[in-house]
């Protein structure tokens, strides 16, 4: 195989963050695409606040996402505010944004979203 042919992803070592909690600092991972697929699920979870069930869920799956990603929490349980938890989620998000989108949003431009090809109406 030619060298031209050849990929290291190990060489794509994508940036982590770090978020403070309870006066510690701890080590965000960079979200692989499995986290990325849950946190889509909780987002739906979270739509309908009066379903007990799904709130439920969507906690635990936070939870589990959050000892994913952070992994010096060492299983921890995590017990956020509404505006803590969007704050992670939004910097989840920003962190798996792809490099050229960032760039798009930083010069205040949101990408059009064509809802026939969404992931989400694929059946």
């Amino acid at each position: 195989m030619e060298d031209s042919q050849k990929l290291d992803l190990d060489a794509i070592q994508p940036e982590s963050a770090k978020v403070k909690l309870n006066g510690q600092w701890y080590t965000l991972e960079q979200p692989k695409l499995g986290t990325i697929v849950k946190l889509t699920k909780l987002a739906k979870l979270v739509e309908n606040p009066n379903d007990e069930q799904a709130s439920l869920e969507a906690l635990d799956m936070m939870n589990k996402v959050i000892g994913e990603m952070m992994p010096d929490l060492e299983g921890n349980k995590v017990d956020l505010t509404m505006q803590q938890v969007g704050a992670v989620l939004g910097l989840i998000f920003e962190m798996a944004s792809p490099p050229d989108l960032k760039a798009v949003r930083q010069k205040g431009l949101e990408p059009v979203v064509d809802e026939k090809k969404s992931p989400d109406s694929v059946s």
